[in-house]
């Protein structure tokens, strides 16, 4: 009975929280004991009447820390991250696969063994790191950062995994075609799924917003990222993939903190019974004649991981220590590699001590997860240590080499412009292959239930899609134009005279160039889409209909496209909008809750002289002399509303002052005097911009502004970034800092000089 098993496991996960709680121990790692002692494993009665159906619930547990993880995604900072851990994902993924082959015949397993154990040593455990930052506060730091996108493509990678796995377990031999085609139609899903998510989802969370509710966003939810895990199961996929991309589609929308909030105590929920479940299938007898392998294949793991991983990460650019920190926080194994266990025990290929010791190794790995996450700056301090110098110095050549290809790079004008219309290229024809997909799949329903009239609706179908498929076809070969265009433009414009270059000659240029680029960009998406194009009639329906649409109304199929791209960014501005609406809200909000009593604002302009000039709020004690409270500093173009005690105030600055109108007018005298000081004194007071080069050696490279706390330290603000042709004003406390960057930063003589210190002392430090 499923209420009595849920029944018991909740009672036994209550218990374990509490208890290692005081233990202070990771509460995972009880979880998984728990499960051990309710299995059928280690007692002759289990308190669990069916362990499948607990099993199925556990898996809620993933579903809703993928939903999580995908709210917080953000789009610009995963295409900052992504080529970095795309490398760092292949690299330990050939590096596990190698060593679990090599070791399988010393471990007593044949080879078909060491592949999948090769396969679920490369994946780990999103729900365990996601926890491990969370509890530190480190979800937002780069290392984190850059741990979160690889453990995003891991998730990705084992979907491919099971498919490639399941395969080879067939047929007995590797399949690159699946490989292919797995990775191929994972694209298409979540092209589409988050292409057609991000164009309704500001449609829907306006009605939501309108109601109200809290019930309705709880329904809408629980029902989304359900209903998206469904429908990736269903096209052979993993529920994970559909829960991620339902949060992804609804991230940095207005209603972000009203889901989470409504979903945390699902996701922790079934957190417990996904681990409890995990720890239930693990057999203790088994587990402890296979001791020695599980503690030999748990070290292998953290080992291997940590180094192929910082490996990847230093290759593509990345601080060592910021690579570092990312992998040992993910050198455990997690809940794929169950589902990866399962799938050689169902098909019989595996030995069944695989999925004992894969519990044995989960366990040891995510018990040392925590440790080795507290301890990564000392353990990496401890390995810098000795590392030989050579080494050190060939890494930094190899960083400066990389950063001046990035520069070069950079630089290039065709490659700049270029960039986007290849970029909607790869984007529209994964559209175009799922709407293709999807037409197939309608006709080939239609062929099963309606026999009658096969034939009509076949046509009907896949008239509707070349419908649906013009405007997408259309702005494909819009992009390829704009592209020859730009080349051509690059190519010939240097040779005023030529023939070539002249208006008529350059126009026929441009079209023979596009033809040929059409035709070869069509035979290429025409052999991978093969399989899911129309036969006889109605392929001749759609050939027919995208040739009469594309002479005959090619004016409205631009325009029409050009709306969907609109109506595409626009949910991206509205969700931004939102967010600052609502972040504003809540700034009025608790300065109304901290500040309840009536009140007067007054703001006032701290003139030349001013006795506040240069000083800290905690120095000028203004709420001692008057009893009025500073919450708002203005300088230039930036606003901090509630400053810290340590925000220095200089000169010009425009404050914002809350108390009565007695205090406030007290405020405002205490602020007019005039500070005694002498001439030296005053010269030192007196604000400078200074340009700071950021060299690649120095410690501050990749690290976000909100981790210098330049402010904090030295009173010190950054206001403005040049990089290469970019400037960012004001740019956000997220902003990472990169080689070559030059900061433009206001302060007082002493803070700047201290600044510049503080970064040339870190160039001798190394990376």
């Amino acid at each position: 009975m499923i209420i009595h098993d849920l029944a018991i496991v909740l009672l036994c996960a209550l218990g374990i929280r509490m208890l290692f709680y005081f233990l202070n121990l990771p509460v995972l790692v009880g979880y998984i004991l728990g499960g051990i002692f309710l299995g059928p494993h280690l007692f002759s009665f289990s308190p669990i009447k069916n362990a499948d159906s607990v099993r199925e619930l556990s898996e809620l547990g993933v579903i809703f820390l993928m939903f999580h993880i995908g709210l917080e995604f953000d789009l610009v900072k995963l295409k900052k991250i992504l080529g970095p851990s795309l490398i760092a994902v292949i690299l330990q993924t050939l590096v596990h696969i190698f060593l679990a082959l090599q070791m399988a015949p010393l471990l007593g397993l044949k080879r078909m063994d060491g592949l999948f154990l090769g396969a679920l040593l490369s994946i780990a455990s999103s729900m365990v790191v996601f926890a491990v930052f969370k509890d530190r506060g480190d979800l937002h730091k780069p290392h984190a950062q850059l741990a979160i996108g690889v453990l995003i493509l891991e998730d990705i990678l084992a979907i491919i995994l099971l498919v490639v796995l399941n395969g080879v377990a067939v047929a007995g031999h590797w399949e690159w075609k699946s490989a292919w085609q797995s990775t191929f139609l994972v694209g298409v899903f979540v092209v589409m799924v988050y292409f057609v998510g991000k164009l309704l989802a500001p449609g829907i969370l306006r009605v939501i917003t309108r109601i109200g509710s809290s019930e309705v966003v709880a329904l809408f939810a629980v029902g989304l990222v359900l209903g998206m895990s469904l429908l990736a199961e269903h096209l052979h996929f993993s529920l994970a993939l559909g829960a991620f991309l339902a949060g992804a589609i609804l991230a940095q929308s207005s209603l972000v903190e009203a889901i989470e909030k409504a979903i945390e105590p699902l996701h922790n929920l079934f957190t417990a019974v996904f681990f409890i479940a995990i720890g239930m299938l693990i057999q203790p007898k088994l587990l402890i004649g296979v001791w020695p392998t599980v503690v030999f294949l748990s070290l292998t793991k953290i080992v291997a991981t940590t180094a192929a991983c910082t490996l990847g990460l230093f290759l593509s650019g990345q601080k060592p220590r910021n690579s570092f920190k990312a992998s040992i926080a993910k050198s455990q194994i997690g809940e794929f590699s169950f589902v990866i266990a399962s799938l050689g025990e169902r098909l019989g290929v595996t030995h069944p001590s695989l999925m004992t010791i894969t519990g044995g190794v989960t366990l040891l790995t995510i018990l040392a997860t925590p440790f080795l996450a507290s301890n990564s700056n000392t353990i990496y301090e401890a390995l810098k240590r000795k590392t030989p110098r050579n080494l050190e110095l060939l890494g930094q050549f190899y960083h400066n080499v990389l950063a001046r290809l990035q520069a070069q790079v950079s630089r290039q004008v065709f490659l700049k412009v270029v960039k986007r219309p290849v970029l909607q290229i790869l984007f529209y024809f994964f559209v175009l292959v799922g709407i293709l997909i999807i037409a197939s799949s309608v006709s080939t329903f239609v062929s099963y239930e309606f026999k009658n009239y096969t034939q009509w609706l076949h046509g009907a179908t896949w008239l509707l899609a070349a419908v649906l498929g013009l405007p997408f076809l259309v702005a494909v070969i819009r992009n390829f134009n704009a592209i020859i265009m730009i080349a051509s433009e690059l190519a010939l414009s240097g040779v005023s005279k030529s023939f070539l270059n002249q208006g008529p000659a350059r126009n026929l240029f441009n079209t023979i160039a596009l033809c040929i680029t059409l035709i070869v960009a069509g035979s290429i998406f025409v052999s991978m889409a093969a399989p899911y194009f129309p036969q006889g009639l109605p392929l001749m329906i759609v050939f027919i209909a995208l040739l009469v649409a594309i002479v005959f109304f090619w004016r409205h199929m631009v325009r029409f496209n050009s709306q969907i791209e609109y109506r595409f960014m626009e949910s991206f501005n509205q969700q931004s909008r939102s967010m600052q609406d609502e972040q504003r809200k809540k700034t009025l909000e608790s300065i109304s809750k901290a500040y309840p009593w009536p009140i007067s604002i007054a703001e006032y302009t701290l003139p030349q002289g001013s006795i506040a000039g240069a000083q800290s709020i905690a120095q000028l004690r203004l709420r001692d002399h008057t009893g009025a409270v500073i919450i708002g500093i203005s300088r230039g173009n930036q606003t901090v509303y509630c400053p810290g005690i340590e925000s220095v105030l200089f000169e010009g600055d425009r404050i914002t002052i809350f108390g009565n109108e007695e205090q406030n007018k007290k405020a405002r005298a205490f602020l007019e005097q005039k500070a005694s000081e002498s001439p030296d004194s005053k010269a030192d007071k007196q604000l400078r911009l200074e340009r700071l080069y950021i060299d690649a050696h120095m410690h501050c490279v990749g690290e976000a502004l909100s981790n210098l706390e330049l402010r904090k330290r030295y009173g010190v603000h950054v206001l403005g970034i040049q990089r290469g042709e970019e400037r960012i004003t004001a740019p956000s406390s997220d902003e990472i800092v990169k080689a070559h960057d030059v900061l433009f930063v206001l302060g007082l003589p002493h803070g700047i000089t201290a600044v510049q210190q503080f970064f040339d002392n870190s160039k001798s430090e190394g990376r």
